[in-house]
């Protein structure tokens, strides 16, 4: 840990833009660091207003940060997981019969990148594509007058179009919602 010294010259080198932007986020910094920071900055003979108004300064990444969070799947991606996932799991399960080891699905695979409505999108996608599936299955099974098959297609098809336009009319803005407040309160929000 740097000693209160190191900290002081440290901190007379940085620009006074970054001291404030350092105040406005006091909780990832020590103490000292916040003390040392201060002391550089009445130095400076920077009003305790302007000390005290440092929250309203905008960080550089949190706008490319932001939007990298709410980019959206493309309706391919959209339409690669409500049908693929059921057949690529269990192709997945097949192969690694014997095997316990962990299916990396198309949600945790999108987290380290930063696609947060991404993964909440493909999580929603496959969910919503095995249900309509089984559903599909379930409709072939208790048709007694035969195209069971078309049945099949058409209802899974239709459930699609269905979690596509409940996507786009209310479970994109949720979440868009949702990942704005918690950016805004400075949460990183993997909990939406």
């Amino acid at each position: 840990m740097p000693t209160e010294e190191e900290l002081e010259k440290t901190y007379s080198q940085m620009a006074t833009d970054d001291l404030l932007y350092m105040m406005a986020r006091k909780g990832d910094y020590t103490g000292e660091a916040i003390d040392a920071a201060t002391r550089e900055l009445q130095r400076r003979k920077v009003s305790p207003t302007e000390i005290k108004s440092a929250h309203a300064i905008e960080d550089p990444y949190k706008k490319l940060w932001m939007e990298n969070c709410l980019y959206d799947l493309t309706i391919w991606q959209k339409a690669a997981y409500y049908f693929l996932s059921l057949p690529v799991w269990i192709g997945y399960r097949i192969i690694r019969l014997n095997s316990f080891g962990y299916y990396r699905s198309g949600w945790a695979s999108y987290k380290p990148q930063g696609f947060i409505l991404k993964s909440q999108q493909s999580a929603y996608y496959q969910i919503t594509g095995i249900a309509f599936f089984v559903l599909s299955i379930i409709l072939y099974h208790a048709t007694t007058i035969g195209g069971g098959a078309i049945i099949f297609f058409s209802t899974w098809i239709l459930g699609f179009g269905l979690s596509f336009v409940f996507d786009l009319a209310y479970n994109r803005q949720r979440l868009s919602g949702k990942l704005r407040d918690a950016i805004d309160a400075g949460e990183l929000p993997w909990g939406v």
